[in-house]
């Protein structure tokens, strides 16, 4: 049966484990927590400056005016309010955001449009152009902090974004007997419903072919890294592969002597262009809900010798058939 409850977070804990297992030693360690810590805090930070900067161009226009060299009329104050209400806005935005990276690029995109006004302010007959000059200065060092910060920002939501999926199931059988039809490759297509065929070629490479959305199909070639019989198999796409993925599945006595507890951890990187947009099929949220399938569908193969599919179902995978 299916890892629930206690079982299920016993499984996850020793899966995350053991996924970290290479980072840990590749990493100082606390390196991996601090960096995500420090970026959430220059990101308050600058949240906090920001504020600071838009309550003071918005409630005394004139007198920020006149600190930063512009010379005083009408029409520069109401530019100032307008800029405060944008600081306030982006930092208030910014500071309810668990992904601020969007909204540090808009800062960024706000210094440059700040620094221009500046560059502009200096034609004008009463401006001071030494203090300009020294705001200049300040916007440039700030557009720097900001960028940086929305670099690391950005980097740190797309290794989440891009982090593996992983999934676990209890079926009842042996881990010697789930390890061998795992490692017959050609079995693969028979419970995971993306693969379209598995070849096995020389050197431990195999030749793999996945239905794509629209009649497209995907390709490339993989070759296992580590295989160790009835405890893990670990692959990973060669170089130049149409596909860049990964992954792993590792095979467990399960607590009690219900069975095996079978993990699998995949990650994909989708094609560039037209054929990587149809290829969302591929993203973290489909490969959650596909691996699931694909993990009961091998419960069944195991445990009752076959699929067991629903009249409806049979008549859809029909249709599509006929489709492709």
């Amino acid at each position: 049966m299916e890892t629930t409850g206690t079982e299920a977070q016993a499984v996850s804990a020793r899966w995350r484990s053991d996924a970290m297992e290479a980072d840990r030693r590749d990493q100082p360690r606390g390196v991996a927590r601090a960096l995500p810590r420090a970026i959430g805090r220059a990101a308050i930070g600058v949240g906090l400056f920001g504020i600071g900067l838009g309550l003071a161009e918005l409630l005394a226009p004139r007198r920020f005016n006149g600190r930063i060299g512009v010379g005083e009329n009408r029409r520069a104050r109401n530019v100032t309010r307008a800029l405060g209400l944008r600081e306030i806005a982006n930092s208030i935005a910014l500071l309810g955001r668990r992904f601020p990276a969007p909204w540090l690029w808009a800062r960024v995109g706000g210094d440059i449009v700040d620094l221009a006004l500046l560059a502009n302010a200096t034609r004008a007959r009463r401006a001071r152009v030494g203090r300009i000059v020294g705001a200049i200065g300040a916007v440039v060092g700030a557009t720097v902090v900001d960028a940086l910060v929305a670099g690391r920002s950005s980097g740190r939501a797309r290794a989440r974004l891009a982090g593996p999926v992983r999934r676990a199931i209890t079926i009842a059988s042996s881990s010697d007997a789930a390890y061998r039809f795992w490692r017959e490759l050609g079995n693969l297509p028979k419970f995971m419903e993306r693969i379209e065929s598995v070849e096995e070629l020389a050197s431990g490479r195999s030749r793999w072919r996945l239905r794509a959305p629209k009649g497209m199909a995907l390709s490339w070639e993989a070759e296992i890294v580590e295989d160790r019989s009835a405890e893990i198999i670990r692959w990973q796409s060669v170089e130049g592969s149409e596909v860049t993925n990964r992954g792993a599945v590792r095979f467990r006595p399960a607590p009690g002597g219900q069975g095996t507890e079978i993990a699998v951890e995949l990650e994909y990187v989708p094609p560039a262009g037209e054929l990587g947009r149809l290829a969302s099929f591929l993203s973290n949220e489909a490969l959650e809900v596909q691996l699931e399938r694909d993990l009961r569908r091998l419960k069944q193969l195991l445990e009752v010798g076959e699929i067991v599919r629903s009249d409806a179902r049979s008549l859809r995978e029909r249709q599509r058939g006929v489709q492709r």
